[in-house]
């Protein structure tokens, strides 16, 4: 651990992983596949969550899907590749485009598939990817389909900067990082449990290689809903300064958080327990505490 005097600020960028594929790949295409057989294309939205450059989003635009685009703007300005994806979606009739965090927490709409395709997994605050499964438990029909799809292993050790949380920090010489975490099954399942959603095992993915894909239905409650504050989310509004961030050949002004985030470790158990001592005060027994 560093000592006070040495310690530095750590700047991670979520966006910075974004990959430069122009198409989903053949193991993506045969998920899509499974996952949306049986929906009518003309009669079914899907939001792309942490849709990056838009490759997926495009896959499905050209399949007569409406689609729902979910990413940060800064993306757009920085990258050349993202800007003339965008501009190419925005020629379908069937694109629509949520701004994060603003216009997607205020979208009042439901989807009949949620798309989390390497998007948890680079997020660096564990509350945060609570309150993100949260936000889909409470934008997805009845009886939607939520995949996750998260690469497992693909990480390059070399490029391993230092642990932060419950993962690490990757992309030496880069001011702006990017954040890496593998997660188990278990950690996976738990996850979506606690805010509401059910692992739907009819959904096979044979073909999905080393990559983890899972289907679960929203058919729960969430559990930790006080925990995560979302109720108060609407009104809350985070501090941004206009920054100048460079590139090789050119530089542009963005908006960022002021504010420093201080992350803690999450234990879900534990969350429960908060939960239920705010529901049944004072009956909560003893031999529900964990250590």
């Amino acid at each position: 651990m560093l000592r006070k005097k040495e310690r530095k600020k750590l700047y991670i960028d979520v966006t910075g992983s974004a990959p430069p594929f122009s198409v989903p790949g053949k193991q993506l295409e045969s998920t899509f596949h499974r996952l949306l057989k049986g929906l009518d294309p003309k009669k079914t939205k899907i939001l792309d969550f942490g849709a990056a450059k838009l490759r997926n989003t495009i896959y499905l635009l050209e399949k007569g899907y409406t689609v729902y685009s979910c990413e940060f703007q800064d993306l757009f300005k920085r990258s050349k590749q993202a800007a003339e994806y965008l501009a190419k979606a925005k020629k379908y009739n069937n694109f629509k485009q949520l701004i994060f965090p603003k216009e997607f927490i205020e979208f009042r709409g439901r989807f009949d598939a949620v798309l989390l395709i390497n998007v948890l997994n680079i997020m660096p605050i564990a509350l945060e990817r609570l309150a993100v499964l949260a936000l889909c438990r409470e934008k997805i029909v009845n009886n939607g389909r939520l995949l996750w799809y998260t690469q497992h292993g693909a990480y390059s050790k070399e490029s391993n900067v230092i642990k932060v949380c419950d993962g690490i920090a990757t992309g030496k010489e880069r001011k702006y990082m990017m954040f890496y975490r593998d997660f188990a099954r278990k950690d996976i399942h738990d996850m979506l449990n606690s805010t509401g959603f059910s692992f739907d095992n009819n959904f096979k993915f044979p073909t999905s290689g080393n990559n983890q894909a899972y289907v679960f239905r929203p058919y729960g409650p969430v559990l930790v809903d006080q925990s995560l504050g979302l109720k108060g989310m609407l009104g809350y509004k985070r501090k941004l300064e206009e920054i100048t961030r460079k590139l090789p050949k050119r530089k542009y002004k963005t908006k960022a958080p002021r504010d420093v985030i201080k992350t803690k470790a999450v234990n879900i158990d534990k969350q429960y327990l908060e939960e239920l001592k705010g529901i049944l005060p004072g009956k909560v027994k003893k031999s529900f505490q964990i250590s």
